[in-house]
């Protein structure tokens, strides 16, 4: 069997990025997938007013950038992939990405407005 990680995250936005620096940080083996751009929608916007931990100077891509390396930097491996199948109902939890399979012990999916396919 392949690893089995304490959680998966699915989609690397600012709801998954902030999820995989808290659980990097609580050292949980923690695997990000995400199928697109990292930052998800929030990479577009030039200027971050509300967002908390959000520097003055910040655009989205900026706190996108300092997310990553933060959940990087606290050991969460985040990776190209798309999600094609799902299994919660077993454990370890299934994560299928084409030919890939993922396994964990906890999934945290956090796909956001464009993706609710799961």
């Amino acid at each position: 069997m392949n690893v089995i990680y304490d959680l998966i995250i699915i989609g690397a936005g600012p709801a998954g990025l902030s999820a995989a620096i808290y659980a990097g940080r609580a050292k949980l083996n923690t695997l990000v997938l995400e199928a697109n751009t990292e930052g998800g929608q929030i990479i577009n916007t030039s200027e971050i007013a509300n967002y908390p931990g959000g520097l003055p100077e910040d655009s989205g891509q900026t706190l996108v950038d300092r997310m990553l390396k933060q959940a990087e930097d606290f050991g969460a491996r985040i990776v190209k992939e798309d999600v094609t199948e799902v299994s919660l109902d077993c454990d370890p939890k299934l994560i299928v990405c084409g030919d890939h399979e993922y396994y964990a012990d906890s999934v945290i999916i956090a796909t956001g407005a464009r993706h609710a396919m799961i």
